[in-house]
């Protein structure tokens, strides 16, 4: 089953703590659509900007910017798994 976990914030941009996809489900366009669906419910709440947190050692974390999402780093130049979305209409088609 997929889900996008959010976490609560009243500041922007948007937080998404988890993608995930179960093996069985995953390169079948599924995380794509599922990507536009978050896209478009925080679109109609006026949020225009999205953080995901991924793990850094997932090898699936590519998709992540296949998506669009840019690689976010730390004060210090490290990567810990972040991507961000300065404009999510780019996930909606």
């Amino acid at each position: 089953m997929p889900f996008i976990h959010y976490l609560r914030s009243f500041s922007r941009p948007s937080k998404a703590r988890n993608l995930r996809l179960l093996r069985d489900y995953q390169r079948i366009g599924l995380g794509r659509k599922l990507a536009e669906h978050a896209a478009r419910w925080l679109l109609q709440r006026g949020i225009d900007t999205m953080v995901l947190f991924g793990t850094p050692q997932n090898p699936t974390c590519y998709s992540y910017e296949a998506l669009g999402g840019k690689k976010l780093y730390n004060s210090k130049g490290g990567f810990d798994g972040e991507y961000g979305w300065k404009d999510i209409t780019v996930l909606i088609p």
